[in-house]
């Protein structure tokens, strides 16, 4: 997403008034929107198939926690508060 962000800067740092668009310009404007769209596309699959199973199941989240601890060595509950504090979330 950042260099699709980058990209688009430079096509309209590249743009002169009185001239027309050179081809190589709006061909790398269009490749900068297609990685921004996939870029924000993928983060948001990413999330959501993470974050929602973790978030219902509770299989699940042991495995996070196992997870968690076995990384850094500590218990990922003590570590964010008790998640059953939280609001559950229905569906």
């Amino acid at each position: 997403m950042i260099t699709g962000s980058l990209g688009l800067l430079f096509v309209c740092l590249s743009h002169r008034k009185d001239q027309p668009l050179p081809t190589l310009s709006i061909v790398a404007a269009i490749f900068s929107c297609i990685g921004i769209v996939i870029g924000t596309a993928l983060t948001l699959y990413i999330m959501i198939t993470m974050t929602l199973p973790m978030m219902t199941d509770s299989a699940v989240f042991d495995q996070y926690v196992e997870l968690y601890r076995n990384m850094y060595g500590i218990d990922m509950r003590e570590y964010i508060g008790d998640w059953s504090s939280l609001p559950k979330i229905t569906y």
